[in-house]
């Protein structure tokens, strides 16, 4: 309704004015409004180019700017904020998230993720996601590959080869694929703890090698919070 109501305005726009109309991606938008437009892409920055900026432009240390690069997707506006401190206290909490949605300690999920939602901003609970599946993506690629070299979190190394040894079966591909699903609630305006509760229980069946509980077809059986289907008995 709201792009629809847009439309009449986008058609017959006062005098003098120029819209700039910003999104994600282009399936979000109706026809009708991206037959009006001018198409402009703008690509994410490259993780040299990003790094580049922020040792220039804004004083971080190469470590620092490699590690931001890595986990801005691209974008120098976002990573320009992030607390770097902050940051690297989240990815120890990771790492605890992890081993808690394993045990399946609900107590300390829900402790950890209302500290999330309190203390960090939505930048940086985009940078907590990206964290998490960087983090991931290191365990998948040292499980397959066994290539030290090729990890980002290198400081984490001893960590991530005891999962690896300890969780063999977990199905890591899915696991990053949740994590990027749900970045997309926060746009949304879903409460972060309820996004790590719903995560941290998929993991504890993932991480095993096992299907979740709920399947991907019936989501709004996690939370009504989440994603409501009508239609659902």
């Amino acid at each position: 309704e709201a792009a629809n109501a847009f439309l009449k305005l986008l058609e017959e726009p006062p005098e003098n004015v120029i819209f700039l109309l910003t999104s994600e991606g282009t399936d979000r938008l109706l026809p009708t409004i991206l037959s009006r437009c001018q198409l402009i892409r703008l690509s994410p920055l490259s993780e040299d180019e990003l790094a580049e900026a922020l040792i220039r432009f804004d004083g971080f240390s190469e470590k620092e700017a490699s590690l931001l690069s890595r986990i801005s997707g691209g974008n120098y506006s976002m990573a320009r904020h992030f607390d770097i401190k902050l940051l690297r206290e989240s990815r120890d909490d990771l790492i605890k998230f992890l081993r808690m949605a394993y045990v399946q300690d609900a107590a300390g999920i829900t402790k950890l993720s209302q500290q999330w939602q309190s203390d960090l901003n939505l930048e940086n609970q985009f940078a907590l996601c990206s964290t998490l599946e960087l983090l991931l993506r290191d365990l998948l690629i040292f499980r397959e590959t066994g290539e030290e070299k090729l990890i980002s979190n290198v400081d984490q190394l001893e960590v991530i080869r005891k999962f690896c040894e300890s969780l063999a079966d977990a199905r890591l591909e899915e696991m990053i694929d949740h994590v990027r699903q749900l970045k997309g609630l926060l746009h949304q305006n879903v409460q972060f703890k309820l996004i790590f509760t719903v995560l941290a229980l998929r993991f504890t069946f993932l991480m095993r090698g096992n299907d979740p509980v709920i399947p991907d077809n019936k989501p709004w059986k996690h939370l009504p919070a989440l994603t409501y289907d009508p239609t659902a008995p």
